[in-house]
């Protein structure tokens, strides 16, 4: 199965901006079951009733959606996903049977995420 795991949060620009091109993307693959997205908020755990929820809803994002929020050990999760990335937001890894594929540290273009879904899937 090819994993598209993107890591995002409500108040980074750049994240909310790309969301709809994921979603569209998404309702193209979803009945594949060889595809699966999966959203990470890096919003804080407070905020996720009063802000992330609503967000979720209102935006019909309708993948899973987790929270990760984990200051205190970021330095050692980030670079477990990718030793160059930055921390910085949005950025989306693909995976297909454990094996990380891809890794994008920016704003994704709908076209270069279709490109690398089928390109890996």
């Amino acid at each position: 199965k090819l994993y598209v795991v993107n890591f995002w949060a409500t108040w980074c620009r750049p994240c909310v901006m790309e969301l709809p091109d994921f979603m569209e993307v998404n309702k193209t693959y979803q009945n594949n079951p060889e595809f699966k997205m999966i959203l990470v908020s890096l919003d804080l755990a407070k905020e996720a009733v009063t802000i992330v929820q609503p967000y979720l809803v209102k935006n019909k994002i309708d993948v899973e959606v987790y929270l990760l929020d984990d200051n205190k050990r970021m330095n050692q999760w980030i670079p477990a996903i990718d030793s160059k990335w930055s921390g910085a937001i949005p950025a989306t890894v693909f995976y297909r049977n454990g094996i990380k594929l891809d890794f994008k540290e920016s704003k994704m273009e709908k076209s270069e995420l279709i490109e690398i879904i089928n390109k890996n899937l």
